[in-house]
């Protein structure tokens, strides 16, 4: 994701999943 720096977080991972 662009959110955070770590791939796969909970942060992105509502953007990417």
């Amino acid at each position: 994701a662009f959110l955070t720096l770590t791939p796969g977080s909970h942060v992105d991972s509502y953007v990417e999943a």
